[in-house]
């Protein structure tokens, strides 16, 4: 059975690979491409077909996390500050962000796996105020 305990900030920072965010980027558009459809149950290429699957693949990060263990792995940034191939997370869904829509910095570009029924997708999002914005250890570009 897959074990979904993260390991600490700093243990995640200690043995996270580097990885460029173009790579991020082009992971996130092969499951759009394949249109990987969602599921908990179900796993392409080793990873979970739900919507932290999709950013625990996009950040190689080796097994599946949820969208509750994934803070865990990032590391928290300001909103401002999000770059392509950082990920958002609210409660219960993790995108991975592609880049600021407009100036004022409150809708994005996301990839993303999204729940019942659909398929990986890139769509606009509305930045919410209880995302939390995290950056990979490692991640570089």
């Amino acid at each position: 059975m897959l074990s979904l305990a993260a390991p600490s900030s700093a243990a995640a920072a200690t043995r996270a690979k580097t990885i460029h965010r173009d790579t991020v980027i082009s992971r996130s558009k092969v499951w759009v491409q394949k249109r990987v459809p969602y599921s908990q149950r179900r796993y392409y290429k080793g990873y979970r077909q739900d919507c932290s699957g999709f950013v625990s693949m996009a950040w190689k990060l080796g097994k599946s996390h949820t969208s509750r263990t994934l803070p865990r792995v990032g590391k928290r940034i300001k909103p401002k500050d999000a770059k392509p191939g950082d990920a958002v997370v609210v409660p219960g869904h993790a995108v991975i962000f592609a880049g600021w829509k407009n100036k004022s910095k409150k809708t994005f570009y996301a990839y993303e796996q999204p729940s019942w029924g659909g398929h990986a997708h890139k769509r606009v999002r509305t930045l919410k105020h209880n995302a939390k914005v995290l950056r990979r250890p490692g991640i570089t570009g």
